[in-house]
């Protein structure tokens, strides 16, 4: 089991996905990768690229972001796991949004993606162990434990299917 990161030893901004995720964080990263893909195959696809307002995001974008982000983490656990001393730098969400053309993206394409990567951080995490959990690196300028990443991970995700459910699809 990975113990939740004890609050004050991550920037407080994580706080929002921490808080989302139970303790239970590798059935969570499990269930939640069948979740999401059940939730955006429910997408009609005409809906994909639909923004709620003007400067927002549309669902595709979303789904890049979402895939983004669970890459950087997962490479930000990897570096961590194996004790990196460098600082791993910070990514700028919009910046990386406006860089991908994202209108040429299919959404299947997009789910699979997030499928492969989630697959490839779970195995990850299966092979740390123990008090390997408990190693600190540094991130955007920032130290950060291992356990962080399993959890801001999941309620990433999470925080963006609410928004997705809250804000997209009403």
């Amino acid at each position: 089991m990975i113990a939740k990161p004890q609050k004050g030893t991550f920037p407080s901004y994580y706080n929002t996905y921490v808080d989302l995720v139970p303790d239970a964080i590798k059935r969570h990263l499990t269930d939640q990768a069948n979740s999401y893909s059940d939730f955006i195959e429910s997408i009609p696809s005409d809906k994909f690229d639909h923004k709620y307002e003007a400067d927002k995001w549309t669902i595709k974008q979303v789904m890049l972001h979402i895939n983004d982000t669970e890459r950087v983490f997962g490479y930000r656990a990897f570096c961590i796991s194996r004790n990196e001393q460098q600082n791993l730098p910070g990514f700028d969400q919009e910046y990386y949004i406006n860089k991908a053309n994202s209108k040429n993206l299919k959404e299947k394409a997009l789910l699979a993606e997030f499928m492969h990567l989630r697959k490839s951080n779970l195995e990850l995490f299966e092979r740390i162990q123990g008090i390997q959990w408990d190693i600190f690196g540094t991130a955007n300028n920032f130290k950060v434990p291992l356990r962080l990443f399993p959890f801001i991970m999941a309620g990433h995700v999470d925080h963006h299917v609410s928004i997705l459910k809250n804000k997209y699809l009403v």
